[in-house]
């Protein structure tokens, strides 16, 4: 009896040994980053779209925002009888149909907006837009090279330089007719990277580098800016804005052209064979559910993602300490908001704007005064405190609750 207790006793120690040494080596093993280009909104890795999905609330506050995969002219949630509507398109490459090209061109000159986001675009594509096929240059270097794109006029922000460390993943487009395509971004050698083609009140706008809207990029710095004016691209009246990846979910066929197993069905043994095995398999699988079926747990409660989301970014100024950044963030917001709600022209603040904006807001002239003397003092001040923050905070607040 003292044997076997001694054994086991061994044995206890020899386990615990065994997993304290796999828990210490997994420990110390290091994190490796999740590298791949996928550009989701649902991905919340270096590359994925999460971020920039997160943000289209704040860049278009007064629309619908909706997220599909239904190909263009079939949309639940887009209407071509109306207007200022935008459909954004993310993708590794763009290869729409002439079909849907047509159908994105008759949506267009109703007065909507596309946007794509891809750094590749098909034969079709190209003629759509007016491009030849070398007009198109990819960028091969890809890892770790960095990538630094900046704005041009009329977008704000024209001229300052966005970078971060990470994958280029880019291409640049030849521009020779100036007065059909406007250049809104280029690369870091100038070359242009974002163009947008008007069409009576509508527009197609088109971005070939699409890391700058991944979350790696739009986590650096102040790169979340780059964003915010890039969107400002399409016009804030939009009603209805839709997110769709549709081109991450159509098979990338040449028209016309089966896939396999639409070959192989063309053997009539081939297909009563298949189609046999598929009622087997599908009988089987009714009568395991019937004689095997076990009680159906409770779903849990859908996770609200988007505090995941607030949390991150809470944390990313947190652990940097700078006030400053998140306060010029802040007035930037503030005067969209002017801008959008009461359709007061912001290139200068002065005692006009004030004026202007109490008519129109209804909101006091001394309060609105003073909140304007804090965004300039807080402007040129190189450093700001908390309390700064939070009174700057407080009235901000006080000015969105009132109008």
């Amino acid at each position: 009896m003292k044997r076997i207790v001694i054994i086991t006793l061994l044995a206890v120690i020899a386990v615990g040994a065994l997993a304290w040494l796999v828990a210490a080596g997994m420990k110390n093993k290091p994190r490796t980053m999740d590298e791949r280009i996928t550009l989701r909104q649902k991905h919340k890795n270096p590359y994925g779209f999460y971020v920039a999905r997160q943000l289209l609330p704040a860049a278009f506050p007064a629309a619908r925002i909706y997220s599909e995969t239904e190909k263009p002219g079939e949309s639940k949630f887009l209407d071509h009888s109306l207007s200022n509507q935008v459909v954004f398109y993310p993708c590794l490459r763009f290869y729409a149909s002439e079909d849907e090209l047509r159908d994105i061109r008759n949506f267009i000159a109703n007065g909507n907006h596309v946007f794509i986001i891809a750094r590749q675009l098909s034969y079709e594509a190209k003629n759509f837009l007016g491009l030849n096929a070398s007009d198109v240059v990819y960028d091969d270097r890809l890892m770790d090279t960095g990538l630094s794109v900046k704005l041009k006029a009329p977008l704000v922000g024209a001229g300052k330089p966005f970078s971060y460390s990470g994958k280029r993943f880019s291409s640049s487009v030849e521009v020779d007719d100036s007065s059909r395509m406007l250049v809104l971004g280029t690369n870091e050698e100038g070359e242009p990277n974002f163009i947008q083609l008007r069409s009576g009140k509508g527009s197609l706008t088109l971005h070939t580098a699409p890391l700058a809207f991944s979350n790696y990029f739009l986590l650096q710095k102040n790169n979340l800016e780059y964003l915010e004016n890039a969107f400002s691209a399409i016009p804030g009246e939009v009603e209805t804005v839709v997110w769709s990846e549709y081109y991450f979910v159509k098979r990338d066929l040449p028209e016309g052209e089966p896939g396999w197993l639409a070959v192989l069905f063309r053997f009539e043994s081939f297909r009563w064979a298949f189609l046999t095995a598929i009622a087997l398999i599908a009988l089987f699988v009714l009568l395991e559910m019937r004689r095997k079926q076990r009680v159906i747990p409770a779903l849990a409660r859908p996770k609200n993602e988007s505090l995941d989301f607030v949390q991150t970014i809470g944390r990313l100024y947190y652990d940097k300490k700078d006030h400053r950044d998140l306060a010029m963030k802040m007035s930037s917001y503030f005067l969209n908001d002017v801008r959008s709600r009461f359709k007061v022209p912001t290139g200068s603040i002065d005692e006009e704007f004030v004026e202007l904006l109490h008519l129109k807001s209804g909101y006091p002239a001394d309060k609105l005064a003073s909140l304007v003397d804090t965004m300039k003092a807080l402007k040129e001040s190189g450093w700001i405190t908390e309390t700064e923050l939070y009174n700057y905070h407080k009235q901000l607040e006080e000015f969105y609750q009132t109008t």
